[in-house]
């Protein structure tokens, strides 16, 4: 199933916000020396953190669908400029555009705006790749 197939399928929101997330699951083999770590599960340091009210949120774990087509989902985003890069990364994150909002100055609703743009620059780009892809084929 290809990319532009798995949006039409789950949508572009979902499938581009999955990408962004498997691109910050995926190991960075460069920087793994610089972490020191052990091969043992994390443990609780603090008797509050250990005993404190709120829970953990769970980590992204990619489907292996996600990983074979983050790569080409995230190139549809190439015409993006940074402020519409940050929001749907803020967004893939699970932030609210208020929030969002509040960290830029402006309203939840030109936030909004922006993100919705962003999502439709990249369908726009999908589908034109698709259609590139398509007419070279023929």
């Amino acid at each position: 199933m290809s990319a532009l197939e798995v949006a039409r399928l789950f949508g572009f929101e979902e499938t581009f916000s999955r990408a962004i997330l498997t691109l910050l699951a995926m190991p960075d083999r460069e920087r793994a020396y610089m972490n020191l770590r052990s091969c043992w599960p994390p443990f609780v340091r603090e008797f509050m953190d250990a005993y404190a009210s709120s829970e953990e949120r769970e980590r992204f774990r990619p489907l292996p669908r996600d990983v074979s087509i983050y790569l080409e989902v995230l190139s549809w985003g190439r015409g993006l400029d940074r402020k519409a890069w940050q929001i749907l990364f803020y967004r893939a994150g699970g932030l609210s555009f208020r929030v969002i909002g509040e960290e830029y100055g402006v309203t939840r609703e030109a936030v909004r705006q922006r993100y919705a743009d962003a999502i439709d620059q990249v369908r726009l780009a999908a589908y034109a790749e698709a259609t590139v892809a398509g007419a070279s084929a023929a």
